[in-house]
This record gives C-alpha cells, sequence and structure tokens, in this order.
C-alpha cells in the first residue's frame, strides 16, 4: 500500500468532505437496517469500499484526526459562515478567517476542535 501524497490543504479539505459525506450515509444506512424495515439495504458494502479507498488517500495524520472527531461529533468538518463555526456556533477570530478562506492551512475551532471549511459570507 502507497502512502498518501502530499496534497494541498483544499484538496485536504475536499477529501475530508467527502469521507464525512460517506461515513454519514453509512451511518444511515446502518440505523435504517437496525430498524428491520422489512427490506434490505443493498450497496452499504460498497460504500464502505470506496470509504476505505479514499481513506488510503488522506494524509495519516489528518485521517487521525477527522477519526477523533468523528467518534466525538456526527460531523467533523463543519463550514464558517459569517465568521461563526457552524459546529459549536462560536466566533472564529478573526485571524483565522483569512487562512480559512484562503485554504493555505487545516484550521480547527479553538472552541470545539472541529476541522474547519469556509462556506462564505
Amino acid at each position: 500500500m502507497s502512502s498518501p501524497q502530499k496534497q494541498s490543504p483544499r484538496e485536504d479539505l475536499r477529501l475530508l468532505v467527502k469521507l464525512q459525506d460517506l461515513d454519514l450515509m453509512i451511518r444511515e444506512a446502518s440505523v435504517q437496517q437496525e430498524k428491520n424495515l422489512g427490506f434490505k439495504i443493498e450497496g452499504v458494502s460498497r460504500l464502505q469500499e470506496a470509504r476505505k479507498e479514499l481513506a488510503r488517500s488522506i494524509e495519516p495524520r489528518l485521517l487521525k484526526s477527522y477519526e477523533r472527531l468523528q467518534r466525538r461529533y456526527e460531523r467533523a468538518v463543519v463550514p464558517v459562515y459569517r465568521g461563526v463555526c457552524l459546529g459549536c456556533f462560536m466566533t472564529v477570530p478573526i485571524a483565522h478567517h483569512q487562512a480559512i478562506k484562503s485554504h493555505k492551512t487545516v484550521r480547527v475551532c479553538e472552541n470545539c476542535g472541529r476541522i474547519l471549511c469556509w462556506l462564505g459570507d
């Protein structure tokens, strides 16, 4: 297994958002399956395979951080809108706005620790 290539923070965030979407779909399908709806939900194994493949392309340190946050919160990656983290609804320091907007680095909320992405104003 080859290690993931060094990517831009923008690409890292894009991959993390995709991974989070897959995790949410897998979780929802599993919950529906547990409710015994009277029919089997197909495709969960394909989603799990896609998740494994996507996880291989993410930097290990960032993936570990994401998975730790995912155990604590339903959403580990949350947008910043009008200067507010939409995970905990606390104001993000103005000093971080430009870095988050420009995707120069992957930033986390100082309050809740979630990974931040810029949604816009």
